[in-house]
């Protein structure tokens, strides 16, 4: 009986942690919007767990400031912080285009060719897609990983991480109003790895600049969004 207590329990930590993965991925793509909220009763019994549980998995997210509590049946999806996000793209266009353009004597291709892959035959990659959204940061962040320190790395991988819901809440709206606008993103994103590609500093701080002006642009759709529906 101990060994089934042990089996049990187990299962039921690697259901609670599969849950938080989950509501983490739903979070930062926005398929759960600020505001929302979350009600752990369901998950809770379909878990076979207790709703105080699945809150106490919860609590990283909420240190992440992605969740706010709600006692332990449910939680809120946070506000997005749009006081900072003007200051995180002043951070990131101070940062990256410099990162990319000395990566690119060394830093390796494949996992540019990896995306590519995941993006084929699509007009435009799918930021709303987890797989094709994390590959496409990951390739990034493979480029650069040889030619920076880790903490150069550790902060260009959250300042990304800042800016990814509001962004990717931001890409589902233009695209829904306005495919041609994404399908500009879809190009600058293509011509910064194409530079990566030729391997060509200049170029890639040039595509740089223009990719992440175009990121912010959305970030801030993104805002207007969650605004326009929550009131």
């Amino acid at each position: 009986m101990a060994q089934l207590a042990v089996v049990c329990s187990l299962s039921s930590a690697r259901a609670v942690r599969r849950f938080v993965r989950q509501t983490d991925r739903a979070i930062r793509a926005g398929r759960l919007l600020p505001g929302q909220v979350v009600d752990l009763t369901e998950p809770a019994d379909r878990l076979d767990v207790s709703p105080a549980r699945l809150r106490g998995g919860l609590r990283d997210l909420e240190a992440e400031g992605l969740v706010l509590a709600g006692g332990n049946r449910r939680v809120t999806v946070a506000p997005l912080n749009t006081r900072e996000l003007g200051d995180i793209f002043a951070l990131r266009r101070a940062f990256e285009p410099d990162m990319l353009s000395r990566a690119c004597a060394s830093g390796p291709l494949s996992s540019f060719t990896d995306f590519s892959r995941l993006s084929a035959g699509h007009l435009v990659a799918d930021w709303c897609d987890d797989q094709v959204f994390i590959a496409l940061r990951r390739a990034y962040l493979d480029f650069v990983m040889s030619a920076v320190s880790g903490i150069e790395l550790s902060v260009a991988d959250d300042l990304t991480s800042c800016t990814e819901r509001a962004s990717r809440i931001g890409f589902e709206a233009v695209r829904l109003c306005s495919a041609s606008d994404i399908a500009l993103v879809n190009a600058a994103n293509e011509a910064l790895i194409e530079a990566c590609r030729d391997r060509s500093p200049v170029g890639v701080q040039a595509r740089c600049r223009l990719f992440l002006a175009l990121i912010e642009d959305l970030c801030w759709h993104g805002v207007r969004a969650v605004r326009s529906k929550t009131g």
